[in-house]
């Protein structure tokens, strides 16, 4: 999907989404080795990466929402993952010309990354700083 968004290719970037969420929807067991190779790709990871394309095909809004519904069924141990993508949604928000919920938004995340020092977290906050400084600043 990643790869359709980033060619520009929204029809084929929204068929591999509809794939995956079918397959993250199924419930079936595949053992041991597929639960360590894919078990990360729940419902909630499939939204958060559909709302990384939209923003890669300049859906702000899209991304808004996708976020929104992603961040809702994503399960409260995954903190990391939430801090991580709270800052995407931030983004999403100063890009939705909504530069005050995008503010509250980045302090939920950095408030997340503090408590859980997530090296990825602080570089994903830290870009999405610097943009959000340069998106609400114009």
């Amino acid at each position: 999907a990643r790869g359709h968004a980033l060619s520009r290719d929204a029809t084929g970037c929204a068929r591999a989404l509809d794939a995956a969420r079918e397959q993250a929807a199924v419930p079936e067991d595949q053992g041991e080795e597929d639960r360590i190779l894919t078990g990360y790709c729940t419902p909630a990871f499939i939204e958060m990466e559909a709302a990384d394309c939209a923003m890669l095909l300049d859906q702000p809004d899209q991304a808004v929402v996708t976020f929104q519904h992603g961040l809702a069924i994503l399960p409260g141990q995954y903190q990391r993952d939430r801090a991580v993508n709270l800052a995407r949604l931030a983004v999403a928000y100063a890009a939705s010309q909504e530069p005050e919920l995008a503010c509250a938004i980045a302090q939920e995340a950095a408030t997340i990354t503090h408590s859980t020092w997530s090296a990825r977290a602080v570089a994903s906050e830290t870009l999405k700083s610097s943009i959000l400084r340069s998106t609400v600043m114009q």
